[in-house]
C-alpha cells in the first residue's frame, strides 16, 4: 500500500501536505470496475472528478501518451494543485474535452497492473487504478458559469 509519505519519497512533489493529514495511512485504490460494482461514477478530490464513461461523460478514444506528471489544476497563484502521477504500470494521458464540455481536462487510461495519484496539499491522494476516466473540473455559477478557483 502507498502512502503520502511513499509519494513524497517516489514524486517530485514538493508541497507537502495539511497536518491534519497521516502521511503514513495507506491510500485506497479505486478502479473503474470496484466502481461500477458499486453503482458510482466516479471519485472526487475537491473541484476534480474522476469520472467514468456514461451519460454526460465521454472519454476520447484516440490513445494518449505516457506522463510522469500532470497537473490537472496548476492552482491559484501556485497554490493548492492536483498533481497526477503516473507511478506503476502504463498509463495514458490526452488533454482536452473529447465532446467539447468545456470543463473535461483530459481523459486518463490506466492499463491492468498500473496505478495513478492524484494530490493535493489540503486533501492528500486519490488512488486511481486501471480503466478509463475523465479528469473534469467543478463548475461554479456566478456572474458566469466557470471552473471553481483553488
Amino acid at each position: 500500500m502507498t502512502t503520502l509519505t511513499d509519494l513524497i519519497a517516489t514524486t517530485d512533489w514538493d508541497r507537502g501536505f495539511d497536518p491534519h493529514l497521516d502521511a503514513d495511512t495507506p491510500i485506497p485504490i479505486i478502479d473503474e470496475t470496484m466502481l461500477r460494482a458499486a453503482g458510482q461514477s466516479g471519485q472526487a478530490q475537491g473541484d476534480v472528478y474522476v469520472l467514468i464513461a456514461g451519460p454526460g461523460v465521454t472519454p476520447h478514444t484516440e490513445p494518449g501518451d505516457t506522463f510522469d506528471r500532470f497537473d490537472v489544476i496548476e492552482g491559484q497563484d501556485q497554490r493548492n494543485p492536483h498533481s497526477l502521477y503516473r507511478l506503476d504500470g502504463n498509463a495514458t494521458l490526452r488533454p482536452g474535452p473529447a465532446t467539447g464540455y468545456e470543463f473535461d481536462v483530459a481523459t486518463l487510461h490506466i492499463e491492468p497492473g498500473g496505478v495513478c495519484f492524484l494530490l493535493h496539499p489540503e486533501h492528500g491522494g486519490n488512488g486511481i487504478g486501471p480503466g478509463t476516466y475523465v479528469l473534469r473540473r467543478q463548475r461554479e455559477q456566478a456572474d458566469t458559469i466557470r471552473a471553481v478557483a483553488d
